[in-house]
C-alpha cells in the first residue's frame, strides 16, 4: 500500500495530468501516464482518496470513479480479502 506522502504526490500528479488532458493541449503523454496509473496497484487507494476530496473538480472525481470501476472489472484479484467488504 502507498504511504500518505506517496498518495499526496500521486494526487498532485493525477490532477496535473487531468488538467492537461481536459485543456485540449497535446495530451498523449498525460493520457498514457493516467492509463499506466490505472493499472497500478496503488490505484485502488489513490482513487478512493480522489473521491474523498471535498469540492474536487468534476474531472478528478470522475477519474477516481472510473479508475475504481476499471479496477473492479479487471483487477479485483489484487484486493486483499479484508478490503472487499468495504467496497
Amino acid at each position: 500500500m502507498a504511504s500518505q506522502n506517496s498518495i499526496e504526490n500521486q494526487l498532485k500528479e493525477i490532477t496535473h495530468h487531468l488538467k492537461i488532458v481536459y485543456s485540449g493541449e497535446n495530451s498523449k503523454e498525460s493520457d498514457k501516464w493516467l492509463q499506466h496509473f490505472q493499472r497500478s496497484t496503488d490505484a485502488w487507494q489513490v482513487s478512493n482518496a480522489l473521491l474523498l476530496i471535498p469540492d474536487a473538480p468534476l474531472e478528478v472525481s470522475f477519474f477516481g470513479a472510473m479508475t475504481i470501476h476499471y479496477k473492479i472489472r479487471l483487477d479485483f484479484h489484487e484486493l486483499p480479502e479484508g478490503s472487499i467488504q468495504s467496497l
